[in-house]
């Protein structure tokens, strides 16, 4: 995999343009340094493993760094590793004097490019330092993919609005889009070839239309389901109010005894504060009726259907 040196002393330009060199190069990887010293450490193989002490293949150097003049590595980076491969290098610089740009050049910079530079013109630049464009292909991955998209969004937020392109990165995620792009390259789909998971895309969506248009339905009917429900509750709670329990043992055969009518009583106070019995695990409680959920419905059947057959003994007996 090929691997860049950058060498700035901002942090989050490195962070940043580290990874859409990432996504939008086939520089997979970027070895970072802050200042001099630990650029000259990037580049002696004793500090590197094995592998990216081979494959060190380009370098972006920013001039102005807390320990010293980015120049001093232009010259020595050929000489600091023992290769036969030249490490193509660019320079940063927020300078225009054009004569310390052919002094660059003359030192080894392969391209020089004011610190103003868009994104673009830093990614054209690096492409050509042998940064090939990382196109689709069959071996990419989603979450490759995905990466490409919203590094390409957040480069067209940064040109319009000047912002860092960290910080739009940030924006482009807080956007539906970007929060679902988000989701993909984190979801269960992230190591799937992106070829295959383009072509099944289409029935998968389709399939995933179908069930929510079911899910909506199934919605549907709970909510009748559940309004019918609360209609009923309320038009029982306005008949307890009126006495219904007291008019249904008065008509019980026998003389109504003065616990049933206490009860009785008990039962309209309960309806006029606008309380309903509710019954899970054996144990009654009470709840408002505006408090109900559907959750709650289950427990008010159960409820019901015991003073129905409370009742009904009562009536029979």
């Amino acid at each position: 995999m090929s691997r860049i040196l950058l060498v700035d002393d901002h942090a989050w330009f490195r962070q940043a343009l580290g990874m859409v060199l990432g996504w939008e190069t086939d520089f997979g990887t970027s070895i970072q340094a802050g200042s001099l010293a630990e650029a000259r450490a990037c580049l002696s193989a004793d500090s590197l493993s094995a592998d990216e002490a081979e494959e060190i293949d380009a370098a972006i150097i920013d001039l102005a760094l807390p320990d010293g003049d980015g120049t001093d590595l232009i010259a020595e980076i050929g000489t600091l590793r023992e290769t036969t491969r030249r490490i193509p290098v660019m320079v940063l610089t927020a300078t225009e004097n054009p004569k310390l740009h052919e002094r660059l050049r003359t030192l080894g910079a392969v391209e020089v490019l004011s610190k103003a530079a868009s994104l673009e013109e830093i990614l054209a630049a690096s492409r050509r330092l042998g940064g090939r464009v990382k196109v689709m292909h069959k071996e990419q991955l989603v979450s490759d993919m995905v990466n490409g998209v919203i590094s390409r969004q957040a480069i067209v937020l940064s040109e319009r609005t000047g912002e860092p392109f960290g910080d739009a990165i940030d924006a482009v995620l807080k956007t539906e889009a970007g929060r679902q792009l988000g989701e993909l390259r984190g979801g269960p789909h992230r190591d799937e070839r992106a070829e295959q998971w383009q072509v099944d895309l289409a029935p998968k969506r389709a399939k995933e239309r179908r069930r929510t248009r079911q899910e909506e339905r199934s919605r549907s009917l709970e909510d009748a389901a559940w309004t019918l429900f609360m209609q009923s509750e309320m038009r029982e709670l306005e008949l307890r109010k009126d006495g219904q329990l007291a008019g249904a043992l008065d008509r019980m055969r026998g003389t109504t005894s003065a616990v049933l009518r206490r009860l009785a009583s008990e039962d309209q106070r309960q309806a006029e504060e606008g309380l309903v019995a509710l019954t899970s695990g054996g144990k009654v409680f009470y709840k408002r009726l505006e408090d109900l959920t559907p959750e709650d419905r289950p427990a008010r059947v159960a409820a019901n259907r015991l003073r129905t057959t409370w009742l009904k003994n009562n009536r029979d007996g």
